[in-house]
């Protein structure tokens, strides 16, 4: 009787396992949401936030954005990857496109898509694409060196969010999307008071299927109370945000 029970409970432990691995394995790929080509172009607007007036608040500027996949390439690594030009105009796309950046993207096989800029790898995608799924996106960058300048974007937890719901930006709505929640904390919370320093870093990006990237938000500040240097509370050059929505595609 016990060895029957015993053999029971292995089949249905098994049983479980093998659904666990057909979840998986039904995952959408990578590549629905986005799979680079020559090409290939997203105009975004651009909202960009920064510290004014020697710190005394954050503003917000805005343009518009194309950013074209310009050739196939090989990577330091030997990879293949895309380069990506974007160039910049007025919000309403009057002025004439100047260059502003460029940049890439890796898809790793069919397991995770990096960006690289300014020589920094970040994991925007991992496989799979399930609900509360979570990697470190920022495992390829030394956040943790005191003299890297990048402390603040250690330990990042990006977690899937909303997949397959649709998603309006700018009044368009996107049927099929999935979203990246990479970090929400703002510390101590609540809003900000003069005499205390508070640090906020939120950061989050949508996936349209069959476009790429549809929209991104991202803010990082550091606030500080008056010191010796600061007769007022003040935000730190360092702080900085970025907001894009998309506008047209091809």
């Amino acid at each position: 009787m016990k060895k029957t029970s015993f053999a029971f409970i292995l089949a249905i432990f098994f049983i479980a396992s093998c659904k666990e691995k057909k979840i998986e394995l039904t995952s959408a790929p990578l590549s629905d949401y986005w799979k680079p080509a020559v090409g290939k172009y997203i105009t975004y607007r651009l909202d960009s936030t920064v510290p004014t007036n020697f710190g005394l608040s954050l503003t917000v500027r805005s343009y518009r954005v194309k950013d074209i996949v310009d050739a196939e390439i090989v990577d330091g690594l030997g990879r293949k990857a895309y380069r990506i030009y974007r160039t910049i105009t007025d919000t309403n796309g009057v002025a004439p496109y100047k260059p502003s950046s460029t940049f890439y993207t890796v898809p790793v096989g069919t397991e995770w898509i990096e960006h690289v800029d300014n020589n920094l790898r970040y994991m925007k995608l991992r496989w799979p694409i399930r609900d509360g799924f979570q990697w470190k996106g920022h495992s390829f960058i030394d956040a943790g060196s005191s003299n890297a300048g990048l402390q603040y974007l250690a330990d990042w937890n990006f977690t899937y969010e909303n997949i397959g719901q649709p998603f309006t930006v700018l009044g368009k709505t996107f049927d099929n999307t999935i979203s990246v929640l990479q970090i929400d904390d703002t510390d101590p919370p609540g809003p900000i008071f003069p005499d205390r320093i508070q640090i906020k870093k939120y950061g989050k990006e949508v996936y349209a299927k069959g476009i790429g990237l549809i929209y991104k938000e991202f803010l990082y500040y550091t606030h500080q109370p008056p010191n010796g240097s600061h007769a007022t509370d003040y935000f730190e050059d360092a702080s900085y945000g970025v907001k894009l929505r998309v506008i047209d595609y091809n």
